[in-house]
C-alpha cells in the first residue's frame, strides 16, 4: 500500500475550499454560506451539535448532494461541474452504512475495489494491507454481519481507503463505539495523517477531536462560526482566565485585599472581569461559616470555577469555590482553603497581557501572590463561547482568525 497519494490540482492548493456554500431543504437553511479552507495534510475537526449541517456539508464535498448556492472545490475539482472526478480523490465514510449479509470481509472489500476498477493481484495486495492497517486481518474470512459495531466501523474505513484517495471525509466515525474502540479509531486516524492523507472528521465528542486534530471548524445552525488551526481557534474564542491566590496578612481584611487587587488589575486594559473565588478567613462567611452575604467574596461562577487544582503547594487548598457539596449546594466561600488565602478569578483578553503582567501588577500594589495559573482553554469551552458570543453576530474578529490560512466564518 502506498504511503502517499499523488496530489491533484495546482501545487500548494488547499485540499478543500468552499466559498459561500449554501444548501436549503424547502424552508430549512441547512448551510447558510460557509467559507472554509482545509490545507493539504490537515486533520480538520468539524464540530457541531446534531442538526448543525455537518453531514450536509460532507455530502456536498463528496459529490452526493447539490449545493443550493456558492461553490466548493476538492483537490482542485469543482464538486458541481467536475463531479465525475471526485470518486477518485475522495474516500467518504458516512455515519451509518449498510453491509451485505452474504459477503465475507474480503469479498466485501473486493466488491468495492472492483467498483473502482481495481482487480487482480495488486487489488488483493492492497486489500490485505488495509485489513492489516485496520486490524481486521484475522477476520478476513468472517461474514460481515457477524462483526461488532467497532469492527464494522474499521471495515468502513478500509472500504473508504480501497482506492487510495487523497481526502477522507469521515462523518461521526466514533459514533456508537465503546471507549476502547474509540481509542483504536483515534490511533488509526493518526496513522492516516502520518501517511499524508487530508482528513475531515465530524463529531460532537469534542475531547476526542482535541487529541488529534490540527485544525478545527465550529459549525452552528448552518454557519461556520470560526475556523483555523487548533491553537488559533482556542486563542481566539476561548475564555482566558487566571486563578490567583493571594496571602491575606493577619491584620488585613480579605475584603480590603480584594478591593486593592481589583483596583490594581483595573489598570490593565485587557482584564475584563475580576471575581473573588474564595476567602479563607471567617470574616466574610458569617457567624455560622456559611456563604457570605452579598459582599465581596462569593462562589466563583467564571470559567475557572471548576477544575481547581486540589492540594496545591502546602497550603491545603481544596476544591474550587462553587463546587457542589454533599448537599448539592455551592461550597461556602473559602471552604477547603488554608488560613489567610484569597482566590481571584481574573478574565483577560490576552494579546500582549500575560500571567506575568497580572502577577507583576499585583506585586506592585503590595499584595502577596502565592500562586498564578491560567485555567480554561478546552475545545468544549471554545465551542460554547463561540456559540454564545458569535452565533448572533454578523461579524467578529475571532471568526476571521485564520483568514487565508484555515478559513473563516461564512456570511449570510
Amino acid at each position: 500500500m502506498s504511503t502517499a497519494t499523488p496530489a491533484a490540482g495546482a501545487p500548494g492548493e488547499p485540499a478543500i475550499v468552499t466559498r459561500n456554500l449554501q444548501r436549503t431543504f424547502g424552508r430549512v437553511r441547512a448551510l447558510a454560506g460557509i467559507d472554509m479552507v482545509v490545507p493539504r495534510g490537515a486533520v480538520y475537526g468539524f464540530i457541531g451539535p446534531n442538526g448543525a449541517g455537518k453531514t450536509t456539508c460532507l455530502r456536498i464535498l463528496a459529490g452526493l448532494l447539490e449545493p443550493s448556492g456558492g461553490e466548493a472545490r476538492v483537490c482542485g475539482l469543482d464538486v458541481t461541474r467536475q463531479r465525475d472526478g471526485l470518486p477518485g480523490v475522495i474516500g467518504y465514510m458516512p455515519d451509518f452504512f449498510g453491509v451485505y449479509d452474504d459477503l465475507t470481509v474480503t469479498e466485501y472489500l473486493d466488491f468495492y475495489a472492483a467498483c473502482y476498477g481495481l482487480r487482480g493481484p495488486a487489488a488483493r495486495r492492497r486489500r490485505d494491507a488495509l485489513l492489516e492497517l485496520v486490524d481486521l486481518a484475522d477476520k478476513a474470512g468472517e461474514m460481515v454481519n457477524h462483526l461488532s459495531r467497532g469492527m464494522k466501523q474499521r471495515l468502513g474505513l478500509a472500504r473508504a481507503l480501497i482506492h487510495d484517495p487523497q481526502v477522507l471525509l469521515l462523518d461521526e466515525p466514533a459514533s456508537g463505539l465503546d471507549p476502547a474502540a474509540r481509542i483504536e479509531f483515534r490511533e488509526l486516524i493518526r496513522e492516516l495523517a502520518a501517511m499524508g492523507k487530508t482528513l475531515v472528521v465530524s463529531s460532537h465528542i469534542l475531547s476526542e477531536l482535541a487529541d488529534f486534530c490540527t485544525h478545527v471548524g465550529i459549525l452552528h445552525r448552518g454557519r461556520l462560526l470560526v475556523s483555523g488551526t487548533m491553537a488559533e481557534v482556542l486563542a481566539a474564542v476561548r475564555r482566558r482566565s487566571a486563578r490567583v491566590h493571594l496571602v491575606v496578612p493577619p491584620r488585613d481584611e480579605p475584603g480590603a485585599v480584594a478591593a486593592r487587587a481589583r483596583q490594581a488589575l483595573a489598570t490593565l486594559p485587557a482584564v475584563t472581569h475580576v471575581e473573588i473565588g474564595a476567602a479563607a478567613t471567617g470574616a466574610e462567611r458569617g457567624d455560622a461559616g456559611g456563604p457570605p452575604g452579598g459582599g465581596e467574596a462569593g462562589a466563583a461562577s467564571g470559567p475557572g470555577a471548576a477544575g481547581a487544582e486540589p492540594g496545591v503547594g502546602d497550603a491545603g487548598w481544596g476544591r474550587a469555590a462553587g463546587e457542589a457539596d454533599a448537599g448539592g449546594g455551592p461550597k461556602a466561600a473559602g471552604a477547603g482553603f488554608g488560613p489567610g488565602v484569597l482566590e481571584l478569578i481574573v478574565d483577560f483578553a490576552g494579546g500582549p497581557v500575560t500571567l506575568a503582567h497580572i502577577n507583576a501588577r499585583l506585586v506592585q500594589a503590595g499584595l502577596l501572590v502565592s500562586h498564578v495559573a491560567e485555567v480554561g482553554g478546552s475545545l468544549e469551552e471554545a465551542f460554547l463561547y463561540a456559540v454564545e458570543s458569535l452565533a448572533g453576530e454578523d461579524a467578529s474578529p475571532a471568526a476571521q482568525v485564520a483568514a487565508g490560512k484555515g478559513g473563516g466564518r461564512g456570511g449570510r
